[in-house]
């Protein structure tokens, strides 16, 4: 299912989800090179993790896609903690990125583009929403 606070790219479909009530992310907020991936910038959250890859149709460019999502997010309070895009992301930012059952997202993309926001939800908790599209 969607998450409540991130809806789904209209003609999109689920192709993997994951939930765990709590667990550790590395949230990416630098870009990644393979010569410097481990010195690269990441935010190690804790809590309730949600992972959801949507597929949309080939016919969708990837930037129409990162563009609603990046509007959509600022538009429901989110802040922008990091963005990239094409080759400022670096050469290997998806092979960074958790992949499970979509390898392709390992394959470097000239189309990747990344966004990572947060949003004070109340006094102790933040949510973070990370969005990575390639082609």
């Amino acid at each position: 299912k969607d998450h409540p606070a991130v809806s789904r790219f209209k003609g999109s479909w689920i192709r993997f989800y994951d939930f765990k009530k709590f667990n550790k992310y590395d949230l990416r907020v630098s870009s990644i090179n393979k010569s410097t991936e481990n010195s690269a910038k990441k935010l190690t959250l804790e809590g309730e993790v949600t992972r959801i890859l949507y597929q949309c149709p080939k016919s969708i460019a990837a930037f129409e896609v990162f563009k609603n999502y990046e509007t959509a997010l600022r538009a429901n309070g989110f802040e922008i903690v990091f963005t990239c895009e094409t080759n400022n992301c670096g050469n290997a930012f998806g092979s960074s990125y958790p992949n499970d059952n979509a390898p392709h997202i390992k394959t470097f993309s000239q189309e990747q583009r990344y966004v990572a926001c947060k949003r004070k939800e109340n006094d102790t908790t933040d949510l973070y929403v990370a969005v990575y599209t390639v082609y």
